[in-house]
């Protein structure tokens, strides 16, 4: 069967899904903190019809593709030969475990998926996309990377004005591969994102996601990891900021398949103004999944007496020799640091500033790409006025 049948049988799929199943609402118990009508805006709003490419793209070394509300721009984009792109895959659409509305809804509804093929070891891959509606648009993306193959992949989002996304990305690893991936969700007063991030991990195989998600009016990320061979290795990780009535909200699975695996989830947030967070991680441990190691923690530091976090860690094991374990956290800013700060002379604002910083470069350092790493630390040092 050709990827062309494939893809069609999934889009096909896809729509009569959506014939028997609506946008979901807080009534669903994976939707229950978060409204989506309120953020999820008309398409009549007003739009940009150009958006510059952010300064990054100027700045870094490597591949770099650019996607215009969700269509590959071959003017703008640059790599070389070393990585394949194309608009098919015969894989595409296979990554998806479960359907649920947004997946059905990107399927549906897609013009052209970005398709990547790397082998060896690769230059970083930056992904620019370039939102210029207030309609939702529909991101497609697959990164293949075969046997011992190494990648990084750098994703940005880019919107001058009212953007509707919903985006999905499947990530096929083959056995000893390697595939760090950075989304850089930053920035966008006006962006609402729906993102679902699905990873199929074989032996040996070690992937790891860092989310940063910052001055964003809605992100939901969805990042789920299936460790289907021995030895496998998935890290999940993410940093969330919300301010106004902005919401972050990480939906996390590691699904543990198979013996001799191990996986870390971290994620850190700070919520100020009216903000909401949210985060429901889960490590599903099976019968067959002996000698199981799986870390997850949760941390939230509420700025103001009316931001608000949910947290949901979850562990599923059906094994009986095992290493799991969970934990949560929540509290406001520790007083008596910030009073030993002012005890040396430091004002309150700058004492604050410092321990956010402190709060949220552990996450940044996860980041694999030295270069973006320095590029976002030194962002964050400027954002919080220190200059260290």
């Amino acid at each position: 069967m050709s990827a062309t049948m494939i893809n069609e049988d999934f889009r096909t799929k896809a729509k009569a899904f959506l014939q028997t199943n609506g946008m979901p609402t807080s009534r669903d118990e994976e939707w229950r903190f978060t409204n989506l009508r309120k953020y999820l805006t008309d398409a009549t709003a007003p739009s940009a019809t150009t958006v510059e490419l952010p300064a990054y793209y100027h700045n870094c070394e490597g591949n770099k593709i650019v996607l215009v509300n969700g269509v590959f721009d071959a003017e703008r984009s640059q790599f070389d030969n070393t990585i394949e792109v194309s608009k098919t895959h015969p894989l595409l659409g296979s990554g998806i475990q479960e359907e649920n509305y947004f997946t059905a809804l990107n399927a549906a509804n897609y013009t052209d998926a970005l398709c990547i093929s790397v082998k060896g070891e690769n230059q970083p891959i930056h992904i620019f996309h370039l939102i210029t509606k207030a309609e939702f648009v529909f991101p497609r993306i697959l990164l293949f990377a075969k046997r011992s193959s190494s990648v990084v992949v750098n994703e940005f989002y880019t919107t001058a004005s009212t953007a509707n996304v919903s985006a999905v990305i499947e990530v096929f690893l083959e056995e000893n591969a390697n595939v760090n991936w950075h989304a850089i969700q930053h920035d966008n007063g006006a962006l609402n994102v729906v993102n679902h991030v699905e990873a199929q991990v074989a032996r040996d195989a070690r992937f790891q996601y860092v989310s940063l998600s910052q001055n964003s009016r809605f992100i939901r990320n969805t990042i789920q990891a299936r460790l289907n061979g021995e030895n496998a290795y998935a890290s999940l990780n993410g940093f969330y900021q919300t301010d106004g009535e902005s919401l972050v909200d990480n939906h996390v699975l590691i699904d543990h398949k198979v013996p001799n695996c191990e996986s870390h989830q971290l994620f850190k947030g700070l919520l100020d103004g009216e903000g909401t967070g949210v985060f429901n991680g889960k490590i599903m441990v099976h019968q067959d999944a002996q000698k199981t190691n799986a870390y997850q923690s949760s941390k939230a530091v509420l700025l103001s007496e009316t931001a608000t976090i949910h947290t949901k860690p979850q562990l599923e094991i059906f094994a009986d020799d095992v290493k799991c374990s969970h934990g949560a956290a929540i509290g406001q800013m520790n007083k008596n640091e910030i009073f030993y700060f002012m005890a040396r002379g430091i004002d309150e604002k700058k004492a604050a500033a410092i321990l956010n910083y402190a709060y949220v470069v552990e996450l940044y350092e996860r980041v694999s790409d030295e270069k973006l790493k320095a590029y976002l630390i030194d962002k964050l040092k400027k954002e919080s006025d220190i200059d260290f």
